[in-house]
């Protein structure tokens, strides 16, 4: 459905040192039914596993379901959380049905709270095989007139995750695969963190915008940082979403996504 919905429009003869990659709406993809139930879903599931909500709830009342379903999403007074939130699902899936990339850890079912974000890289992902390339993802989303600032701040973030943790990610997903004893997967995290060398390292500054005020000037202040900060993490890649109507798709997405988790475990 992602490809459906996005088209990938990579720009062949940036004027920028970095790569900058831009998705778009298919002819003007209007808000459908099958997008808002699709959009929605993928918002239950990056919260929580879809089939485990089926296992545990199949045979509960609704009321349950519905219960725990707004324990996992953030409140509606918590907008900027939500709006990130949002963000970073369209970001996964870009990336896994995309891309074709693995991403191993979905980092909003580790919430704590609900209505706070999740410190650290917002994506981490690699090869779906052999793993060559590691990939770090830094998410910034505005439904508003965005601040130019955004693709700065969000390399700024880039960087400073990545020298505050290290192999912080790696490690992390090493002792998480040891703790449910899939040993096979612990191995492929275990190289990474004796032979580091032997990997590339890949940056990208996912940018989600409304269309109506996106700026090519956010690019442009990004490329100035070469003369103001030491040299960019590299190689980096700019990717730039385009939706019309951004904060109408992410506040309707989430108004249907508790009907969507009841339709998936209890039938619509």
């Amino acid at each position: 459905m992602i490809n459906q919905w996005l088209k990938n429009n990579p720009e062949s003869d940036t004027k920028f040192k970095f790569k900058v990659i831009q998705f778009t709406e298919h002819n003007n993809t209007p808000l459908n039914e099958e997008l808002k139930s699709y959009i929605s879903r993928e918002l239950i599931n990056a919260y929580t596993k879809l089939e485990r909500l089926k296992i545990i709830y199949k045979t509960k009342p609704r009321e349950e379901l519905l219960n725990f379903i707004n324990q996992k999403l953030p409140s509606a007074q918590s907008t900027i959380i939500r709006i990130g939130d949002w963000g970073e699902t369209i970001t996964y899936l870009i990336v896994r049905y995309i891309s074709k990339l693995e991403v191993p850890l979905r980092k909003l079912r580790w919430k704590f709270n609900k209505d706070k974000s999740v410190f650290g890289t917002d994506l981490f992902a690699h090869n779906s095989e052999n793993i060559e390339t590691l990939y770090y993802y830094e998410v910034k989303t505005s439904s508003s007139k965005a601040n130019l600032n955004l693709a700065v701040k969000a390399y700024d973030d880039l960087q400073k995750n990545f020298q505050n943790q290290s192999n912080g990610i790696t490690n992390f997903l090493y002792e998480l695969e040891v703790e449910k004893e899939n040993y096979d997967s612990a191995l492929k995290y275990a190289d990474i963190l004796k032979q580091p060398e032997k990997y590339n390292n890949s940056y990208e500054a996912f940018l989600v915008l409304d269309s109506e005020y996106y700026e090519e000037r956010i690019q442009d202040l990004l490329s100035n940082l070469n003369n103001e900060k030491e040299e960019l993490v590299s190689p980096l890649s700019v990717t730039i979403v385009l939706i019309d109507n951004l904060r109408d798709l992410i506040d309707s997405t989430f108004s249907h996504a508790p009907t969507e988790a009841v339709n998936f475990v209890h039938g619509a």
